[in-house]
């Protein structure tokens, strides 16, 4: 259909240039709750399937609704799953602006104060300001920062320095070396240019009052 788009962070979605992978594969595996060990069980056969299932060979990717990212704890524990190999499976082989972060940024467009979101959710999809430039999750630095409006109790993440109820401090960490731009925008799509800086962390003040809410650095050009 002319114009149609995949969906971001379906298990279906295609990979450009892998026409050969036209087909999904689901795998159900079922114990009997309470069974002993299952959980360590289900552990290792998850890490293996990630391996096995990569490459030119095929590609893994969870079943959202169904038990996943295992430890010995039980599901939705194992931190690398959460927080790296999941993410890179949603991103692997797609554009670079159309990956695991594109989806949280378009998610947090539609709901900027994570109303209809969970504490799970908010792991597993970090606020865009916890997620490096390159889409990763943050690793020490970089990304966007997040500025709630006058009204509602501090919320820039990561480095955000000091609130009062119309202005605030925020610490903007570079992800690259270099000189470095400020950008704002109040719906993650159109980017302002705001301020030039040399290397290293920017501290900008905000007015949370204004429709300013996102910032971020990027690369002086």
């Amino acid at each position: 259909m002319p114009g149609a788009r995949s969906l971001r962070l379906s298990a279906l979605r295609p990979i450009p240039g892998r026409p050969e992978l036209d087909t999904g594969v689901w795998l159900n595996v079922l114990t009997i709750p309470g069974t002993s060990k299952s959980n360590d069980y289900f552990r290792d056969l998850e890490r293996w399937m990630f391996q096995n299932y990569s490459g030119d060979y095929a590609q893994m990717r969870v079943e959202w609704t169904k038990g996943w990212a295992y430890s010995g704890a039980g599901p939705w524990t194992d931190g690398t799953l959460l927080g790296e190999t999941v993410p890179e499976c949603v991103s692997t082989g797609q554009a670079p602006d159309d990956g695991f972060r594109a989806a949280i940024e378009q998610l947090d467009a539609l709901d900027p104060f994570r109303i209809f979101s969970t504490s799970f959710l908010d792991r597993l999809l970090p606020p865009v300001q916890q997620i490096a430039l390159d889409g990763s999750p943050r690793k020490g630095g970089g990304g966007i920062q997040h500025i709630q409006p006058a009204g509602k109790h501090g919320g820039a993440g990561g480095n955000a320095g000091l609130f009062t109820p119309q202005r605030a401090k925020v610490r903007l960490q570079p992800a690259t070396p270099g000189p470095q731009v400020v950008e704002t925008s109040g719906d993650l799509k159109s980017w302002t240019p705001v301020s030039t800086h040399g290397p290293g962390p920017v501290e900008v003040t905000v007015d949370t009052a204004s429709d300013r809410r996102f910032f971020r650095l990027v690369p002086l050009k």
